[in-house]
C-alpha cells in the first residue's frame, strides 16, 4: 500500500534554498528523511538551515518524519568511512521547532553497532505550524 502511494522518489540538495532545484513542486505532505541531513552538512548552523529548507517544502500541517544516529561522526559505505554532523537530540528537536514545525513524538532507541560510532538513534515526527 506505501509502495502504491508513493509516486515519485526525487533528488534534493538540502542545502539550497529550494532543496528541489531546477524543479518546482507544489508543498508535500510529508516529507520523510534518514541518516541524510547531517550526512550533507559539515556544521551545525548548517543543519539548522537545511532543517528550514525541507520544512519550507512542507504544506501547512504537513508531517515531517526523521531518524537519525546520535553522537555520531562517521557513516560506511562499503569500505569507506565518510564524515557526518555530530549531533544530539537537543540540537535536532531545537533545529526543528525553529525550522517551524511542532514536535509530535520523539523516541530515542539505544542500540550497538560496529557499523558507525553512534549509540543511539533518534526517531521524531513533526507537523508543520
Amino acid at each position: 500500500m506505501v509502495r502504491q502511494s508513493i509516486r515519485e522518489i526525487i533528488h534534493c540538495d538540502v542545502l539550497k534554498s529550494n532543496p528541489l532545484e531546477p524543479k518546482v513542486y507544489e508543498p508535500f505532505d510529508a516529507i520523510m528523511t534518514s541518516f541524510c541531513v547531517e550526512a550533507a552538512c559539515s556544521y551545525k548552523n548548517s543543519f539548522e538551515e537545511a532543517m528550514k529548507n525541507i520544512v519550507n517544502l512542507l504544506k501547512p500541517d504537513g508531517v515531517l518524519m526523521i531518524s537519525t544516529g546520535l553522537n555520531q561522526t562517521f557513516y560506511p559505505v562499503g569500505e569507506r568511512q565518510f564524515c557526518c554532523l555530530n549531533v544530539d537530540q537537543t540540537f535536532v528537536k531545537t533545529a526543528i521547532v525553529e525550522a517551524g514545525c511542532h514536535i509530535l513524538s520523539a523516541e530515542v532507541k539505544i542500540c550497538d553497532t560496529v557499523l558507525a560510532d553512534y549509540g543511539s538513534l533518534l526517531f521524531l515526527s513533526a507537523i508543520k505550524q
